[in-house]
């Protein structure tokens, strides 16, 4: 190879190479029309919503039934623990009643009376 074919050769790939990067850069991409329709726009943002309100009405009503399974048991243990307390009260009430009838009154001697001396 001389000297005269690598010169020949690197011309036509940098002017390659030019000519790719203006045809590259020279185009600009179409711009589409704005056209859209408010009306179809708002119907299907509408029909959207309602049905993701929809959806998160459902979910809130299971959310606010678990809550009150939930309240309902709460209430019912605090219910049986009162009444086991009530019970044991009663019980400690009536054990020192049957105490202190088991405890007869004793009879008081008569004190004497102190004489200073």
């Amino acid at each position: 190879m001389d000297k005269s074919e690598i010169l020949t050769n690197l011309g036509i790939l940098v002017a390659g190479i030019f000519a790719g990067l203006i045809a590259y850069f020279g185009k600009k991409p179409a711009v589409s029309p704005q056209t859209s329709d408010a009306v179809v726009t708002s119907v299907g943002l509408e029909l959207g919503n309602r049905l993701q309100t929809d959806q998160v009405i459902a979910e809130l009503k299971r959310i606010a039934d678990s809550l009150a399974v939930l309240a309902d048991r709460k209430q019912a243990s605090t219910e049986a623990k009162l009444d086991r307390v009530l019970q044991e009260l009663a019980e400690a009430e009536e054990r020192d009643l049957e105490a202190k009838a088991r405890r007869a009154p004793r009879a008081q001697r008569p004190r004497k009376p102190r004489t200073g001396g």
